[in-house]
């Protein structure tokens, strides 16, 4: 009669943790997926090529033109007139962002530079105005904390 109570002790104890365990994941994955956001923007551009839009933490601003996610949308304005292109990045844990993109014109898959910068049009997710000079990762930051964050960046 002992042997059967401690075996069926061991299984209720086995039972228990596998259900503590499921449990427990199905918490992580419910409160993951209310802490993911969407980020969306217009980009205003003028002119012609392929629109290449990054969205950059901290550490990807030190790599020039990459990003945690990439967006790219052909462009087409023969009338040359400033042109609303909308994007949006879906599924962004909580956290601390940027956007920098760019309009490859001569279909290379790069920002082609000179001496002086940019050669190809390109913006930036800036918090105010747009700078002179390089700007740092704190000067075009914002943070993923809203259901949904919108950003309007000019490429020039």
């Amino acid at each position: 009669m002992e042997t059967t109570r401690v075996y069926y002790f061991k299984k209720f104890k086995t039972g228990l943790f596998v259900a503590a365990l499921m449990q427990l994941l199905i918490l992580t994955g419910i409160i993951n997926a209310q802490d993911t956001y969407t980020i969306k923007g217009v980009c205003k551009v003028h002119d012609e090529g392929e629109l290449y839009v990054y969205l950059i933490d901290k550490e990807m601003f030190k790599t020039p033109m990459k990003g945690i996610k990439k967006l790219v949308y052909p462009i087409t304005n023969t009338n040359n007139q400033l042109k609303d292109v909308s994007f949006a990045f879906h599924n962004i844990p909580n956290g601390t962002y940027a956007i920098r993109c760019f309009i490859d014109e001569n279909g290379n898959k790069k920002l082609d530079r000179g001496i002086f910068g940019p050669r190809e049009p390109w913006g930036m997710s800036f918090r105010e105005k747009r700078l002179k000079g390089k700007p740092s990762f704190s000067d075009i930051k914002f943070k993923a904390e809203n259901s949904i964050i919108k950003k309007i960046i000019i490429i020039k």
